[in-house]
């Protein structure tokens, strides 16, 4: 993540899902608890928000990498088969 913020918890499909700190560079506790398909589950603060801004710029990044190598696939499908 931007700035050293880091993640310490639980993971399901690659997104933090159940319990998880994320940590300031410096190791200080920036957001702890419930997270759901690597989203905050729980109050919002303005430093929450800030971190939650970056993880769903990250999320939208894995959302169409994932789309475009589908897309991929798919076309190389359709040219093995013609």
């Amino acid at each position: 993540m931007e700035n050293g913020v880091y993640y310490v918890g639980e993971w399901k499909f690659g997104f933090r899902h159940g319990k998880g700190v994320l940590h300031y560079a410096d190791g200080k506790i920036k957001y702890k608890g419930d997270w759901i398909n690597g989203k905050f589950d729980g109050n919002i603060t303005k430093d929450n928000l800030k971190i939650m801004k970056c993880m769903e710029k990250e999320l939208f990044i894995l959302q169409m990498e994932n789309f475009y190598m589908k897309v991929t696939l798919l076309i190389l499908f359709f040219l093995i088969l013609y």
